[in-house]
């Protein structure tokens, strides 16, 4: 809930501005950590048998803390790092739990069911908190329990896309029924889900990003349970050809300073500019070019005064990545991307269901981040539901399927 949320800091006043933080976010990210920390320790947790099996999460968590090495804002940096630590750890303690699947769906469901209602509650009832202003949205924004719409919408399309495939599950079960009670409770957050994705214009391009994300995701969890109904399921290097396809279209987008190959915004609702991402990208690659390989370090780029003359951040993952972590930054990234799409597919062979949400999410990532921004951090909702995959897919591998 933590990754969806805004900061407790803008809950309980305490938030200064981006570079100072807050006291409070500190103090429970350091408890959380000491806890994560302990809880395994408990569990005799072999850290280092762990280690070996996670090469690509491993390589990823430590080329961010050595970029803090030729960071700007050094200090800061480590503070960002420690963050990104902490999705580290938990990831682990999902992953040490007796059944990772079902403590994943348990997350899921006290997160969808605790902050859809309560985001519908903050806007129509506490619009100082629930809602915002932005030229660049046309106005009006909604953003809930989140610091931003984007936010909202993502978190909401990983919702919908969850209970739709739930409920493919349990229908294929034979275990599906409307009259339970679960049943119509998932189904009143789906339809919240989706006034909340809606907006407050109640359109379907609210965030064209997330309405473009949801549908492939959807078009993945159908295909792949009405193929596998019908005996077959495409081979992965199919889908490894499509998360090629769609990594390269992202990362040459802003360069292009446009929608590479086909431009869809205008069927979208949008127009050619993108809402100001063409400019935003037009100011950012100069930058990204200057430090190319290494970059400006993990966090070193989003000082306080970037953040205000430029934007929130670079509206498209890749570029993103390249800023912070440069080209080699990007390289590990996408080598643990390119690894959670492998564990998805062996998780397939183990709990098919599971596999396929599980890629679906990684295909959403990837188009997501053409957009907006977050593939460099573990830090945002889908990013930190596809670690907890990749970190507990190993272990789901060696046992039995889950119950």
């Amino acid at each position: 809930m933590y990754a969806v949320s805004k900061p407790l800091g803008l809950w309980f006043g305490s938030y200064r501005d981006v570079e100072s933080g807050s006291p409070v976010d500190r103090t429970f990210l350091i408890i959380l950590l000491l806890t994560g920390l302990i809880i395994l320790q408990k569990r005799s947790f072999a850290w280092l048998d762990r280690i070996k099996r996670n090469p690509a999460l491993v390589m990823v968590i430590i080329y961010m803390l050595v970029s803090v090495l030729w960071s700007e804002i050094p200090d800061i940096s480590f503070r960002r790092w420690v963050k990104e630590l902490v999705a580290f750890i938990m990831a682990f303690y999902v992953a040490s739990e007796e059944n990772p699947l079902l403590s994943i769906e348990r997350i899921l469901r006290r997160a969808m069911y605790i902050l859809i209602p309560f985001s519908i509650l903050l806007i129509k009832y506490f619009p100082d908190m629930g809602v915002d202003y932005g030229l660049s949205e046309g106005g009006v924004m909604w953003i809930g329990v989140t610091t931003h719409k984007n936010n909202l919408c993502k978190f909401c399309i990983i919702v919908i896309l969850f209970i739709v495939w739930d409920m493919i599950r349990r229908m294929r079960k034979g275990d599906f029924s409307f009259k339970s009670l679960r049943q119509m409770i998932d189904i009143a957050i789906l339809v919240m889900a989706l006034y909340l994705l809606s907006g407050p214009h109640r359109i379907y391009n609210n965030s064209a990003t997330a309405f473009v994300a949801l549908i492939l995701g959807l078009f993945t969890i159908t295909g792949l349970f009405w193929t596998n109904r019908r005996g077959s399921v495409p081979k992965p290097r199919y889908f490894i050809f499509l998360l090629i396809f769609l990594v390269v279209y992202g990362a040459i987008t802003p360069f292009m300073g446009k929608l590479a190959l086909f431009d869809i915004s205008a069927a979208l609702g949008r127009s050619s500019t993108l809402t100001g991402r063409v400019r935003i990208w037009t100011t950012l690659v100069p930058s990204a070019l200057e430090k190319p390989f290494l970059g400006h370090g993990l966090g070193g780029f989003w000082t306080a005064e970037r953040l205000a003359r430029i934007a929130t951040h670079a509206h498209n993952g890749y570029l993103d990545s390249m800023l912070t972590l440069g080209v080699f930054g990007l390289c590990f990234v996408l080598f643990f991307l390119f690894s959670c799409a492998r564990r998805a597919f062996d998780l397939m062979n183990v709990e098919f269901a599971w596999g396929v949400f599980s890629l679906s999410c990684i295909f959403i990532l990837a188009v997501h981040n053409v957009a907006e921004s977050s593939i460099n951090s573990f830090t945002s909702s889908l990013d930190t539901l596809i670690l907890f995959f990749y970190a507990s897919s190993i272990e789901i591998r060696k046992s039995d399927k889950p119950n």
